[in-house]
């Protein structure tokens, strides 16, 4: 019973030693690292908010640079922490460099999506809310960060592209331009009455309010064929009304010409 005595004591002598020696620092550890925690969120939040209101600043772009400051701010505290236990962080940084250049030449397709992220943020080929065009994907830009770009298809699917992807191959921003050129064409046969064809095709796209007059809206021959004349149609309108309008103008030129009396034909 005196040995357990003595052990209990021993323990218990060594366990306030620790606290007396260590449990200042612990404290203040703990301390620093809420205090970082807390600021990280507070200062980031903080600048989210104040890039909101800046219009040449948009969404992509305000979570980027809110991401960086927490993370930075985090890391910052944890270093600090480490100090407060005595740890060189000169070694600790140099084992992370190391580490980072064994991790590196291990990711070297995720950084070539990293540093294609950073180009992306910085000469901002398209915003939150474009419609583009890379390759086969196509999509309306939901979002960007460092690593992967989202978007979302015509049918509403969430697609992930690697930023490597969209930066080495050519992008088509649809939405860039407040104006886009609709230009599509159709096929008559000889026999048929081109003045009349071409009168009803320039009576229609004429009508249609969302097509801007001026340049106004034309429809000329434009391709002398074997089996029949290939007629051009062409316009300006707001490129978010280019889908809109094609669908319609296809819809009003089958439902008049049917009426009528013309004959599409299959080729020009």
């Amino acid at each position: 019973m005196e040995h357990l005595q003595d052990t209990v004591l021993k323990w218990t002598d060594t366990v306030m030693a620790i606290i007396a020696t260590y449990g200042l620092q612990v404290i203040a550890a703990i301390t620093i690292l809420l205090v970082g925690w807390v600021s990280s969120r507070w200062i980031s939040g903080l600048l989210a908010r104040t890039l909101s209101k800046i219009k040449a600043c948009d969404s992509m772009l305000v979570e980027f640079f809110a991401s960086l400051v927490r993370y930075a701010i985090l890391a910052f505290t944890v270093i600090a922490v480490l100090e407060k236990f005595g740890v060189a962080t000169t070694s600790f940084v140099a084992i992370l460099g190391a580490a980072g250049l064994a991790i590196g030449l291990a990711l070297q397709g995720t950084l070539t999506s990293v540093a294609a992220g950073v180009m992306l943020l910085i000469f901002r080929p398209f915003r939150a809310g474009d419609s583009i065009e890379a390759g086969a994907i196509s999509g309306t830009v939901k979002g960007l960060s460092l690593f992967v770009t989202e978007l979302a298809t015509a049918d509403n699917v969430k697609v992930i592209v690697p930023n490597s992807k969209l930066w080495g191959d050519t992008l088509r921003n649809l939405s860039a331009n407040p104006r886009r050129k609709i230009d599509f064409s159709l096929n008559i046969g000889y026999r048929e009455d081109v003045t009349g064809a071409l009168a009803l095709l320039t009576d229609i796209v004429n009508a249609d309010p969302r097509l801007e007059q001026s340049p106004a809206p034309q429809a000329i021959i434009a391709v002398l064929g074997d089996a029949g004349l290939k007629i051009s149609i062409s316009g300006w309108c707001a490129a978010s009304d280019v889908g809109a309008v094609r669908a319609d103008l296809n819809q009003t030129i089958v439902t008049r010409f049917t009426a009528a009396g013309y004959a599409l034909a299959v080729g020009g």
